[in-house]
């Protein structure tokens, strides 16, 4: 064999393994990239909390269930935000912060949805608004990591399938509080367009007894 049939040989070779390699390494990032998206997340352990007081709450309320809770959820959030903009509740104990209540129900799938403000009290119920006191109950509270503004529906979702799916079944000292009239807690303080939204995940448990 002459030389320029080795050279070209060797160029040959050379460009296969540019084309490999070429292939190779996006490949090997993509993978190690869908690990660590779709792997499995850490979660902080939640912290546990009994309210000294009751808390009150003024807002809207809808009937929804697990198989529309998105679309009423987003029809609901449009509610609340028109009955902000009309400043209907005078009372509110923080400007910057709304909560989210999901009712107890023996119907697992349909149950009542609340979304609104903490007030000091009752004195003053706008008509058309529901009033609902959430009272002194044992919770487990998680925080909630939010990529952006427009994720935290998800990530809502997210922690609600690990506290159902991995928290509660393998806690030793607690269950849910089937006789709490609430069964979770959504709170969220936005105190500027421009700050991080801070959000907390609160489940209604009790001790479990021996």
């Amino acid at each position: 064999m002459d030389i320029l049939s080795i050279i070209l040989q060797s160029s040959s070779s050379l460009k296969y393994i540019e084309i490999g390699a070429a292939i190779f390494f996006p490949v090997v990032f993509l993978v190690i990239l869908l690990i660590y998206t779709l792997g499995p997340r850490k979660y902080a352990k939640p912290k546990i909390i009994t309210l000294k007081d009751p808390i009150h709450v003024i807002g809207i309320m809808t009937k929804t269930s697990n198989d529309t809770f998105i679309k009423d959820d987003m029809s609901l959030w449009k509610e609340y935000k028109l009955m902000k903009e009309r400043k209907l509740i005078t009372n509110k104990k923080e400007e910057h912060s709304f909560i989210a209540v999901r009712m107890a129900s023996d119907d697992e799938n349909k149950f009542d949805y609340l979304m609104g403000d903490i007030v000091n009290d009752f004195s003053n119920v706008p008509v058309g608004l529901k009033a609902i006191e959430i009272p002194a109950i044992t919770l487990a509270v998680f925080p909630i990591e939010v990529d952006d503004e427009r994720s935290w529906g998800k990530a809502i979702k997210r922690i609600e399938k690990h506290f159902y799916n991995s928290w509660l079944p393998n806690s030793e000292e607690y269950e849910l509080d089937t006789d709490s009239p609430v069964r979770e807690i959504e709170y969220h303080d936005k105190r500027t367009p421009e700050t991080t939204r801070v959000m907390l995940f609160y489940v209604a448990i009790r001790k479990k007894t021996k």
